[in-house]
């Protein structure tokens, strides 16, 4: 269970299991809970389909739509609707940026590793930041990288081609 220490919001603990992440900063909670089986292992969570994924926000039910995930670094983007406020969670090759409502609020360098945060977040943004880049990732991948890792991968067959 990581404590992560937190400058702005104290101690933030997050709890993970194969199917399910719970992330609490001072009297706030997210919980995120994967239903079914493991769809994709790259995926921390394990899915990136919102009809298998949960979300629930300080005990109140809210509306997760996370990207796909796949060739371009906007389709790892992560949405999520609580109460009247939008979510974003946008991943660059470095880290991943938390916006509510168009307007930045932290900025995740790495998983474990605290955010850094904009002055008035509310420990509400820290547990669903910390819950959303847990579930799914800080980073996402380039495009340079997705088609680097593609050129160097056989299409066909089992072996690697001989050079």
């Amino acid at each position: 269970m990581p404590r992560i220490s937190d400058p702005t919001h104290g101690t933030v603990v997050v709890t993970t299991t194969a199917t399910r992440v719970l992330a609490a900063a001072a009297a706030s909670t997210a919980e995120i809970t994967r239903h079914g089986v493991e769809l994709r292992p790259e995926v921390p969570i394990g899915t990136r389909d919102p009809d298998r994924l949960t979300l629930i926000v300080d005990g109140a039910k809210a509306r997760l739509s996370p990207g796909a995930g796949r060739y371009s670094r906007r389709s790892y983007r992560v949405d999520a609707w609580v109460d009247d406020v939008h979510y974003v969670l946008k991943p660059e090759v470095d880290g991943s940026t938390l916006c509510a409502d168009g307007v930045e609020r932290g900025y995740f360098p790495g998983p474990e590793e605290p955010a850094a945060w904009l002055p008035g977040t509310t420990p509400t943004d820290a547990a669903i930041g910390y819950a959303l880049t847990t579930a799914f990732g800080v980073t996402a991948r380039s495009l340079y990288d997705v088609l680097f890792s593609a050129a160097r991968t056989p299409v066909v067959g089992s072996q690697r081609p001989i050079a």
